[in-house]
């Protein structure tokens, strides 16, 4: 499928200021679907499709949610099912806290601790293409990160993992909330069929 089945679909993102998101952007367009910022805590909460991006620092992207005064929000739409993506940094910011900025509280959706991957890996950052395991399937995808969640402390989420010195998780996803350590936009038609799932209510 071209994306030709979904019919101008608007995709609100949380502006933190340390995304790029010019691949995004692409992405969902390629998928009929256009990005617009959501920047007030009613727009995050009432947005038929929300996805918090990141890829930067774990406190630029807190201090981002704070200042915009949208955490509470953000995580009342996540509890409650409605349709939310996070990708790279942006799935960090889920946890409860992370090695990157010791002291500093994440959303505290999964109870999980976000650590560096040097303590198990040789080269850091991870850079490139990674398999990723998951639901009796194997695939490739392009991640860039110094950071993840390790699998054995999520609970509660289909998961998928990768790994790089350990088992980190890869992807989550639990009812319409999904959320990426690699960069499903650049990870070809696997990441793309990430994506159109989710533009559909369907299992990633």
């Amino acid at each position: 499928m071209d994306g030709g089945d979904i019919v101008s679909i608007k995709v609100h993102y949380i502006p933190t200021g340390v995304a790029n998101l010019a691949s995004l952007r692409t992405g969902f367009w390629q998928l009929e679907a256009e990005l617009t910022p959501a920047e007030t805590a009613d727009e995050v909460r009432n947005a038929d499709y929300l996805l918090l991006p990141g890829v930067g620092a774990f406190t630029a992207a807190i201090n981002a949610l704070t200042e915009l005064n949208i955490k509470e929000s953000l995580t009342e739409r996540i509890q409650s099912d409605r349709p939310t993506f996070a990708v790279c940094l942006g799935m960090q910011l889920l946890a409860q806290s992370s090695e990157e900025a010791p002291g500093l509280p994440g959303l505290g959706i999964v109870e999980a601790k976000v650590e560096w991957l040097g303590r198990n890996a040789a080269v850091v950052p991870h850079m490139g293409w990674n398999r990723v395991v998951g639901s009796g399937a194997a695939e490739y995808a392009y991640f860039a990160n110094s950071f993840a969640i390790r699998a054995d402390q999520i609970t509660g989420w289909n998961v998928a993992s990768f790994e790089y010195g350990d088992q980190y998780i890869a992807m989550m996803q639990r009812g319409v909330t999904v959320a990426c350590q690699f960069h499903p936009e650049i990870s070809g038609n696997y990441g793309k069929s990430i994506m159109r799932n989710w533009l559909e209510g369907k299992s990633c």
